[in-house]
């Protein structure tokens, strides 16, 4: 059983829109952030789907507030094209208050965005999410994902960077998804909010942190695939054009602005190329090979117009993982590291790559330990370092330390607790902790539809003579 993880882990054309210009503000902390973040997003759940997604309080007018969320959202398990008939939604707000809505209260919008609203009427006073400009986005600048994830109860708030983002539609973008970052998320949070260190609405998060298991090549990669880092979202430019075109009135304190949207076009900037192979990676569509062949040649145009774009390496060198072209893999992590010889993931990739596949234990050590080095908090590296001490070194003590350390920076690290769980099963003669860290991982991928890695654990928990659940 391999537990590593590999760290990557309708356009409405021709229109005019207002776009919403903020209040010059002083950058808040990251507290404060959270604070606003809390106060406006919404949990949604499916009463009859029993499925749960995030929303963000983006309107009122009088008592009627409106949600803005993602169409998968409110369409639920399988269903993105349509609201289903007879569903009743359970809206969870920040003051602990529950509204229960019908289908008819929700809107999907446009034709090809992952986005809808929702509308509900109340005499209490919510705050109203302030929304960003189109160029508050831009690659590295801090942003901060916010929901409320399936496998864990209460509000889930994390920080991350912009990786890449583009100003128009791109044949290929995926329901609006045109700007890419690492904020850590979970199942349950699509439709929250990415918000900027302003507290400002910069985009609705809609996609991230794992694949569908029908998009992985065999068992193998799935396992080492399933977990990503990058998330995908719907920018607020595509965010305030879709509003606009359901009638959505935005806070009259924001002076109007207005853009031009284009019709969508091939890429040909660099980001238009990532984003593309991005989509293609996460997205490839019936034919799983071909489109990770079409992924790799977009990040290769991606890395054509600038040979310097770190983070196209960093994926394609996944992508090339996927497609067992361990060789090419392994030159894309040398000259992102090149490149960048602070970049922790590079070097958390690497050390997979060696230990995974390559059998250079020694080198895969020294790569986990620099990943460390360079980034303490990095929960991932911690993991994968315990694995290495636990599978191959004989490490058992390190393995343990390892894995604790996981589990504090990330109590959602499904794959540290199994891993913590059979160490302590197998090797520490600690079957009570062993049912209990499985346990606890089997909660976890079981919300988050990870039933491949589910069924491994639950088969782990049997060996022992337990059930998933006590």
């Amino acid at each position: 059983m391999s537990h590593s993880t590999w760290f990557l882990t309708a356009a409405l054309v021709g229109a005019q829109v207002v776009l919403v210009q903020p209040v010059v503000m002083a950058t808040k902390s990251a507290a404060e952030v959270r604070s606003i973040a809390q106060g406006v997003t919404v949990e949604i759940q499916l009463q009859q789907d029993s499925s749960v997604g995030s929303g963000i309080i983006i309107a009122r007018a009088g008592d009627l507030y409106t949600i803005a969320t993602n169409r998968h959202v409110v369409c639920g398990k399988n269903r993105r094209d349509r609201v289903p008939a007879g569903e009743s939604y359970e809206l969870g707000l920040v003051d602990g208050q529950k509204y229960r809505v019908t289908a008819s209260s929700v809107k999907l919008i446009g034709t090809d965005l992952d986005l809808a609203i929702v509308r509900f009427q109340s005499s209490r006073n919510y705050p109203v999410v302030q929304l960003g400009t189109a160029s508050a986005l831009k690659v590295n600048e801090v942003v901060y994902t916010a929901g409320f994830p399936l496998a864990q109860p209460g509000f889930s708030f994390n920080q991350g960077n912009i990786i890449a983002v583009v100003d128009r539609r791109i044949t290929g973008d995926r329901g609006g998804y045109s700007v890419v970052y690492d904020a850590f998320t979970l199942p349950g949070m699509s439709g929250g909010g990415v918000f900027d260190r302003n507290g400002l609405l910069v985009a609705i998060h809609g996609q991230g942190e794992r694949f569908g298991e029908n998009t992985e090549l065999d068992n193998k990669t799935y396992e080492v695939g399933s977990k990503i880092g990058y998330n995908r979202g719907i920018p607020i430019r595509w965010v305030v054009q879709g509003l606009a075109s359901a009638g959505v009135n935005i806070d009259a304190n924001y002076p109007p602005a207005t853009f031009t949207t284009t019709r969508e076009k091939v890429p040909v900037s660099a980001d238009e190329y990532f984003i593309a192979g991005f989509n293609k990676l996460v997205e490839p569509g019936d034919d799983v090979v071909a489109g990770k062949r079409a992924a790799v040649r977009s990040l290769s145009e991606a890395i054509r117009v600038n040979s310097r774009y770190t983070f196209a390496y960093l994926t394609r060198a996944y992508v090339y993982l996927q497609l067992q072209e361990l060789r090419q893999s392994l030159s894309d992590l040398d000259r992102a590291i090149t490149l960048n010889p602070q970049f922790a993931k590079a070097y958390n990739n690497r050390g997979n790559l060696k230990y995974e596949q390559l059998n250079d234990i020694k080198g895969a050590l020294a790569d986990f330990d620099r990943a460390i080095a360079l980034n303490p908090q990095y929960a991932v590296a911690y993991n994968n370092r315990g694995n290495l001490k636990n599978e191959r070194l004989n490490d058992i003590q390190g393995a343990l330390a390892d894995y604790d350390r996981a589990i504090t920076l990330n109590p959602q690290d499904a794959k540290a607790y199994a891993n913590r769980g059979i160490l302590k099963g197998y090797k520490l003669n600690d079957k009570a902790g062993a049912i209990q860290d499985l346990r606890q991982s089997a909660k976890q991928l079981r919300a988050r539809g990870q039933t491949q890695n589910l069924q491994r654990v639950v088969d782990v928990l049997r060996q022992l003579g337990a059930t998933e659940r006590s």
